[in-house]
C-alpha cells in the first residue's frame, strides 16, 4: 500500500482518476482535522459550561443551607423568648400579689395607727 503526503516536494505522476482520487482524500483529511479541532474547542466550551453550572449549583446549595440554619436560628430565638415571657408573666402574677397583700398589709396597720392615735388624743383630751 502507498501512502501520499501533501509535505511531499518530490513530483509524482498519475493518471488523473488515481489524481482526483488522492486530491478528494487529501481534502476529506484535510476537512476531518479541522472538524477535528473544532468538536475539540465545543468539548472545551462545553466542560466549562459544566464547571461554571456546577458552581452555581453549589452556590444556591450553599445559600439554602444558610437560610436553613437562618430559619433554625430564629426558632430558637422564638423559643426562648417564649421562655422568658412565659417566666416574666409568672413573676409579674406573683409580684401583683405581694403587692396587694402589701396593700392590705398597710390599711390595716394604717386603721390601727390611726386607731391608736385616736385614742391615745382622747385619753391625753380626758385628762
Amino acid at each position: 500500500m502507498t501512502i501520499f503526503s501533501q509535505n511531499d516536494i518530490n513530483k509524482v505522476c498519475f493518471d488523473q482518476s488515481t489524481a482526483k482520487k488522492i486530491a478528494a482524500d487529501l481534502v476529506k483529511g484535510d476537512s476531518a482535522k479541522a472538524e477535528l479541532e473544532k468538536t475539540k474547542k465545543l468539548i472545551f466550551q462545553l466542560n466549562e459550561k459544566i464547571v461554571e453550572k456546577d458552581s452555581v449549583i453549589l452556590f444556591y446549595i450553599k445559600m439554602d443551607t444558610n437560610y436553613i440554619n437562618q430559619v433554625k436560628s430564629y426558632a430558637e430565638i422564638k423559643e426562648k423568648q417564649s421562655i422568658l415571657v412565659t417566666g416574666l408573666e409568672k413573676d409579674k402574677e406573683k409580684l401583683i400579689t405581694e403587692n396587694n397583700n402589701l396593700k392590705t398589709g398597710l390599711k390595716w396597720v394604717g386603721g390601727g395607727f390611726v386607731g391608736t392615735l385616736i385614742s391615745l388624743l382622747t385619753f391625753a383630751l380626758v385628762k
